[in-house]
C-alpha cells in the first residue's frame, strides 16, 4: 500500500467525519420517493411516486424523461384500519395520466400518479404499501388525527361581532393537530355604473404545536388589526359608488406531526444527499393526514356594520349602511 494511497484515505476518513459532512455520491439505483397526504373531507386520495434524481444528470434534464421518474411496474395498496376492526383492508390504486402540471420537477405533459377513490370511512389508520420488481416492500403507516371540532362560532351561529373593544373570536379544539392554519375571508361588495363585484379581505393565521391554552386553539383578530388588513388589501376606486358588506367565510386546516417534520425541509431529495424528514420504510418522502372545517354565509351583525360604516379610516370605501 503506497503512501499516497495511505494519505488519501485519511483525508477521505477526516472530511467525513467534520461536523459539516461532505457526501461522496457513489452510483446506485434510485431510490423510490413518496408522497400522500390523506384529507378526511376527500373522496379522492392520490399517491405520488417518484425516484430520486442521481448526481450524474441535472434535475431539470431527468424531469424531461418518465423513465429517470417513475417506476413502470410499481404497485400500489393503501389500507385502512379501525380500533374495533384489528385487520387491514387494503385497497388497490389506480394509475393516473394527468395533463395537468403539479409543482416540482414533474413531466409536463404525462405527469403520472396514483389514485385511490375512497373516503376513509371513519378509519383510525393508513397503510401505504409499494411493490416494486427488485426492491424491498416500501411502506408507511400513520394515524389519523381527529377532525376539527368548532366551539366558537357556534355551528348555526350567523352573525359575527367586532368592535374596538372586543375581538372578532376563533375557538376550536386542539384534535391531535401538530398544526393548524386558520383563513378568514370578508367579502366586500364594489358597486360602480357598470354593476357590482366582489372583494376578499384574507386574514391568516397559522399555529403549531405550543399553544397558551390546553385543550383548544385560540385565534382574536382585534378591531385595528381588521381595519389594517382592510386598508392595506382594499384600493380606493374613483369608479365605485358604494361598496356593501357582504358574506363572511371561515376555514380551519388541521395537520399531524407528520407534515410539520416534513415542512423544515423544501430542498428536496437526491441520491447524493439527503438531509430531511421521512416516515417512509425503504424510501424517503411522506405520508400524512389532514383534516380541515369550513364554514360560510356568515355577516357582521348589525353593531359592527354600524362601527364600520362610521369607521373614518374606512372612508374611501364609501360602505353603505345596506348589506347585499
Amino acid at each position: 500500500m503506497t503512501l499516497r494511497y495511505i494519505l488519501g484515505l485519511a483525508f477521505l476518513i477526516l472530511i467525513s467525519a467534520c461536523e459539516n459532512e461532505t457526501d461522496i455520491y457513489l452510483p446506485s439505483k434510485s431510490i423510490p420517493v413518496v408522497y400522500a397526504v390523506f384529507n378526511d373531507k376527500d373522496t379522492v386520495h392520490n399517491i405520488y411516486l417518484t425516484k430520486s434524481f442521481g448526481a450524474r444528470r441535472s434535475a431539470q434534464d431527468a424531469s424531461q424523461n418518465p423513465d429517470s421518474l417513475y417506476f413502470p411496474d410499481a404497485s400500489v395498496t393503501v389500507g385502512f384500519k379501525h380500533l374495533r376492526r384489528g385487520a387491514w383492508k387494503d385497497h388497490q390504486t389506480k394509475k393516473v395520466f394527468a395533463n395537468s402540471k403539479d409543482s416540482g420537477f414533474f413531466r409536463y405533459p404525462g405527469n403520472q400518479f396514483y389514485q385511490l377513490e375512497s373516503d376513509l370511512g371513519g378509519a383510525d389508520s393508513i397503510r401505504v404499501q409499494i411493490e416494486i420488481p427488485d426492491y424491498d416492500l416500501i411502506e408507511a403507516k400513520i394515524e389519523i388525527i381527529q377532525a376539527v371540532r368548532i366551539v366558537s362560532p357556534l355551528d348555526a351561529q350567523q352573525f359575527l361581532y367586532l368592535v374596538p373593544d372586543t375581538p372578532l373570536i376563533i375557538l376550536w379544539d386542539l384534535g391531535g393537530h401538530a398544526w393548524s392554519e386558520l383563513d378568514i375571508s370578508i367579502e366586500f361588495i364594489e358597486e360602480t355604473a357598470q354593476g357590482k363585484r366582489s372583494k376578499w379581505v384574507n386574514i391568516q393565521n397559522t399555529q403549531y404545536y405550543l399553544s397558551p391554552f390546553e385543550k383548544y386553539r385560540k385565534l382574536a383578530v382585534p378591531y385595528d388589526e381588521f381595519i389594517s388588513q382592510v386598508i392595506l388589501q382594499m384600493d380606493e376606486d374613483e369608479e365605485v359608488l358604494r361598496t356593501y358588506l357582504g358574506y363572511i367565510k371561515l376555514r380551519i386546516v388541521g395537520g399531524d406531526s407528520e407534515m410539520v417534520e416534513y415542512m423544515k425541509y423544501f430542498n428536496g431529495f437526491a441520491d447524493y444527499n439527503f438531509n430531511g424528514y421521512t416516515n417512509v420504510s425503504h424510501g424517503l418522502g411522506l405520508v400524512a393526514s389532514s383534516t380541515e372545517f369550513f364554514k360560510d354565509s356568515m355577516r357582521f351583525d348589525y353593531e359592527t356594520r354600524q362601527t364600520l360604516i362610521n369607521e373614518n379610516r374606512l372612508k374611501k370605501l364609501k360602505i353603505s349602511p345596506w348589506t347585499e
